[in-house]
């Protein structure tokens, strides 16, 4: 009520400045929506691709001497389209006593900065990942 009246105070000019506004605000909050809208698009799309990849069975990418530079520098379509979400292992062993640390500082979303390490480790891969469990339990050299 209070709003009505005050609109039929002002002169046409004020009126349409203030019509203006509220068409350009709308226009704004609208495009920022559809924006927004979009990127949650975006990431359903995405969440949904990793759900159905995961659920795949998953492949040995254990390297042999035949296999050790085929995925070196690959594109990154070729990446998204074959290799992304897919799940792979590896045999070999992990050796964490000769991890290396480099510092290295993480933002969160709410600004506030982390510090902390990226961490290598090297993986000495067992060749082809040929393992036999039979070898490994009888108490012999597996590989």
């Amino acid at each position: 009520m209070l709003g009505k009246t005050l609109l039929r105070r002002l002169n046409n000019e004020e009126r349409s400045l203030i019509k203006d506004g509220a068409l350009m605000t709308t226009i704004l909050a609208g495009g920022i929506a559809y924006l927004n809208y979009r990127e949650w698009i975006k990431k359903d799309f995405l969440r949904s691709e990793g759900h159905y990849r995961f659920h795949s069975r998953s492949q040995n990418m254990t390297p042999w001497k035949q296999l050790y530079f085929t995925w070196w520098r690959m594109p990154d379509e070729e990446f998204n389209v074959y290799h992304r979400f897919k799940p792979y292992f590896m045999i070999g062993q992990l050796d964490l006593s000769k991890e290396i640390l480099i510092p290295a500082t993480f933002t969160d979303p709410s600004g506030q900065v982390h510090n902390g390490y990226n961490v290598i480790s090297p993986l000495y891969c067992y060749e082809g990942g040929r393992l036999s469990f039979q070898k490994a339990f009888a108490q012999e050299d597996p590989v």
